[in-house]
């Protein structure tokens, strides 16, 4: 994400919808709203600290994160297509390394087209 919003204000926004993340605050803040209750939970929300408690949820169960994750990054295949160019590899490659066999879910991904209305 560094390359499309590095260094720009707001840009954790764009992270924090990352899947990954997304999963890591709804388990901080699931663990913070029991341990603090509802109204301290609130309270900090605006604080400094918000992001552990910015989740009415759990996190997702974990064997959906790959295919949220490739959900995710296909909405910035250029970024994606420009990280693996640097590593000296296509970016189903790294699908593949990271997930063996997700590389077609990958390339499923940038096949999908809109008809013509």
């Amino acid at each position: 994400m560094a390359h499309k919003v590095g260094g720009l204000a707001g840009r954790a926004r764009l992270y924090n919808l990352n899947p990954v993340e997304l999963d890591a605050n709804a388990a901080a803040a699931r663990f913070a709203w029991r341990r603090y209750g509802d109204d301290e939970a609130r309270a900090r929300l605006a604080s400094e600290d918000g992001a552990l408690f910015r989740s009415l949820t759990g996190p997702a169960p974990i064997e959906t994160l790959p295919r949220r994750l490739l959900c995710f990054l296909g909405q910035f295949p250029d970024l994606c297509e420009l990280v693996s160019k640097a590593q000296g590899v296509s970016f189903v490659d790294l699908v593949e390394a990271a997930w063996p066999g997700l590389g077609n879910a990958w390339n499923s991904l940038g096949a999908v087209e809109v008809p013509d209305g």
